[in-house]
């Protein structure tokens, strides 16, 4: 079958999704799983052989290859920091939910984001780097929606 990523019904990945990418600590390409998505591009992985996350580094063997398949032209100095092209917009996200969401709760304890634990519905969350948040949703087996200040992030759990 060889070194292809998973398909994806719409084309779209997705967090909570398998593919191949390099473990930096495995130093190989190895099966990870998606563990956070910025604007449709993965940010995190975990690797299901050593169970590290790090930050999403393409497979060795496809550094050049998008997930259309096309080939992209190599950087000219890998060293420079990648230009980010303007993104298409957000869906308009109801940030005024978060003062409706966290009234009334300001004694209650919030529990430490961890991948590995489950959240239900209606927890507060404490993420090292979103703050405080309330879980919205449960929108699959293994992601969580959040409200923090900052907006909703759909994160990974019961990893």
């Amino acid at each position: 079958m060889g070194r292809e990523m998973l398909p994806v019904a719409n084309g779209m990945l997705r967090v909570a999704e398998e593919l191949l990418a390099y473990c930096t600590k495995c130093r190989l390409d190895l099966m990870h799983v998606i563990v956070s998505m910025d604007r449709g591009v993965i940010v995190k992985s975990q690797c299901k052989s050593c169970n590290g996350v790090h930050t999403f580094r393409s497979p060795r063997n496809r550094e050049n290859v998008s997930p259309g398949g096309k080939v992209r032209p190599a950087r000219k100095n890998p060293a420079a920091p990648l230009k980010r092209s303007a993104s298409p917009a957000r869906p308009a996200v109801d940030v005024n939910r978060w003062p409706e969401l966290i009234a009334g709760r300001v004694g209650e304890k919030s529990r430490e984001y961890r991948m590995q634990e489950f959240f239900g519905e209606g927890e507060l969350v404490l993420h090292p780097t979103f703050g405080e948040g309330v879980v919205a949703s449960v929108p699959g087996p293994q992601k969580i929606e959040v409200h923090f200040e900052a907006g909703v992030k759909l994160l990974a759990h019961g990893r």
